[in-house]
């Protein structure tokens, strides 16, 4: 079954936003934009510097910016201050006034807002050009207070000269895309309880990145009691299999910038682990706030007590929600259901995602209820038969950390030596964590892999791993998937095509490895730097190269910079490597 394939209008959309500043019809997530001290001369990283309410309000989940084919722009967000996160708004800025390169006025208008080095900008050396920077010539919009500010409403607005410049170097904080502008803030509604805030009018700023991509990490939602009726906890909702699915490995939602999404990962009954599905789910047909078709019909699918949503004075607007007409997928039997195949797809309300969309609680989620069809049964162990709908509930969080073991050789699938999750020829090839290794999947589109490892036949033998994967491509996204991926190394029954249950197409990659192996024990005073060699880092069920379990691999090219200090002598050169692991959540 094919749920998915890289159309000529996602590769349209793609190839626009890598080669123009011009992001029409683009939905970029925004993060915070780190000052780099080679162009830049800020000491400020804060999302949000408003005067006397606080300097150093950071971006939380869900921020985003959608740049519209009407020619205005959205920017909606979680913010809270560094120093006290319990003081936090939901932004919600309107843009209009559009102007672009080429378009009449464009060149009369004023002058940009340059804050990086003059050595930044073309010209002068640099790289920053600003006369590719686009604008919206008017903003403005409400904070709305959270947590300890919960009641509070903040006016926004950008004054006149100033306008929002978005582009390459427009946040005047480092060389991304980005953007940033001038902003004034005037309290209009005291928080319910908690600090007074000041009612003066308060100059500001705000900055941060755009990425194409926003990643989050999904995961089961635990019901409110305050908001919720009954006691649910669950990503998946399989009335007849089971009521009590979470995500154990791997849970990936990821939304693309031309309207599409995808839902991954490994789910598995509370109640007995071994019944477990690998989930794939294509989401598309995004529809967002000022759309012509929003809301789409039926929706939005309103499950929490009248009392949480703002027409009776609760937190949760609907009217902020955005939601996928589309969504098909596939959960593919792992362990006790190996062998079964499930067709899901959506049943009424379109999938939504927003602040208290998951049904359950007041967090960032989504939630959809599911047709739900078997393809096929399990080999062996239950079978099953869906009587009732189903429904996905998940909350949507930032980075995902897992707990990364070594990745043993299924006798069923796996073609060559396994037992090790880091494999160094010439150095030793058996070398496994001392305690659980870290695995984390950034919003940013990163990811680490972290811990201490040791050679079980030498166990003095330690290094200390830091590894950093930059260059995310999901399944959807221009470029899925790079060139020389994947790196198929089970046996050719393991994958969809002759029957198995891993599907590569859901596999996940990391275009750049850099890592570093610090020696410690017996391997004191060594130091080797870790990089790609070959297919990228590739992550999901099977990707390991070893069994079907969610895990990640990549080879590597290992180069010793320093030798042990304790007389032990390694290879300088000629070294290649393995990095095989099974990731899952940290007990």
């Amino acid at each position: 079954m094919q749920l998915r394939s890289t159309t000529l209008a996602t590769l349209t959309a793609a190839l626009a936003l890598s080669t123009s500043a011009q992001a029409q019809n683009a939905r970029w997530s925004v993060g915070t934009a780190t000052p780099d001290a080679a162009v830049s001369t800020a000491t400020s990283d804060a999302a949000f510097q408003l005067g006397a309410l606080g300097l150093d309000y950071q971006f939380t989940a869900s921020g985003e910016l959608i740049e519209s084919a009407t020619s205005s722009a959205r920017l909606t967000a979680s913010i809270a201050r560094v120093s006290n996160p319990s003081r936090a708004f939901d932004v919600d800025l309107h843009l209009g006034g559009y102007l672009r390169p080429g378009m009449y006025g464009y060149s009369a208008w004023g002058t940009p807002l340059k804050k990086l080095k003059a050595s930044a900008y073309v010209g002068q050396g640099g790289t920053v050009d600003t006369k590719t920077f686009r604008y919206f010539t008017y903003a403005c919009g409400t904070l709305t207070g959270r947590d300890a500010l919960e009641g509070a409403k903040v006016a926004v607005y950008v004054p006149c000269p100033y306008d929002v410049q978005l582009g390459r170097g427009a946040n005047n904080r480092n060389l991304n895309e980005g953007f940033s502008s001038k902003l004034l803030a005037k309290v209009t509604k005291q928080p319910n309880c908690g600090p007074w805030l000041t009612c003066v009018t308060q100059c500001g700023e705000m900055a941060g990145d755009l990425k194409g991509d926003t990643f989050y990490c999904a995961q089961e939602t635990k019901s409110n009691p305050a908001v919720a009726y009954g006691v649910f906890e669950h990503a998946l909702w399989l009335p007849d299999v089971g009521t009590d699915f979470v995500f154990v490995a791997g849970g990936q939602f990821v939304e693309h910038v031309d309207g599409t999404a995808n839902l991954t990962g490994v789910i598995a009954r509370k109640s007995d682990p071994a019944q477990r599905f690998a989930v794939d789910v294509a989401c598309a047909g995004r529809v967002d706030p000022g759309d012509a078709n929003y809301p789409p019909l039926g929706s939005p699918k309103k499950e929490l007590q009248p009392t949480a949503y703002v027409e009776l004075g609760g937190p949760i607007d609907t009217d902020t929600f955005h939601y996928y007409e589309s969504v098909e997928g596939h959960l593919t039997g792992l362990e006790s259901f190996s062998g079964a195949l499930v067709h899901i797809m959506r049943d009424g309300p379109a999938l939504q995602v927003g602040r208290g969309a998951n049904d359950l609680n007041l967090k960032y989620g989504a939630a959809v209820w599911l047709m739900i069809d078997v393809i096929a049964q399990p080999t062996s162990g239950p079978t099953l038969s869906f009587q009732e709908m189903g429904d996905i509930n998940l909350v949507l969080d930032t980075d995902c950390i897992e707990c990364a073991d070594k990745a043993e050789r299924d006798p069923l699938f796996g073609q060559a030596a396994g037992g090790h999750a880091f494999y160094l020829p010439g150095i030793g090839t058996d070398f496994v964590w001392a305690t659980p290794g870290q695995f984390t999947e950034k919003s940013d589109g990163t990811a680490t892999l972290t811990g201490t490892i040791y050679r079980a036949s030498h166990p003095t033998w330690l290094f200390d791993a830091n590894v950093t994967f930059s260059g995310r491509v999901d399944p959807g996204a221009y470029g899925y998937a790079p060139a020389g991926s994947p790196k198929r190394e089970l046996a050719p029954n393991a994958y969809v095509e002759l029957g198995g249950p891993v599907d590569t197409n859901a596999w996940r990659y990391y275009q750049a490895t850099s890592g570093r192996l610090t020696g410690a024990g017996a391997l004191s005073g060594a130091l080797i730097d870790l990089s790609r060699m070959g297919p990228a880092f590739q992550v999901g069920v099977g990707a390991n190269g070893k069994n079907v379990k969610h895990g990640a691999s990549g080879w590597l090219d290992v180069r010793v910079k320093t030798q042990p200090t304790t007389g032990i002598c390694l290879p300088w050169c000629g070294l290649q490597g393995d990095i095989n692991i099974d990731t899952a959540e940290c007990p």
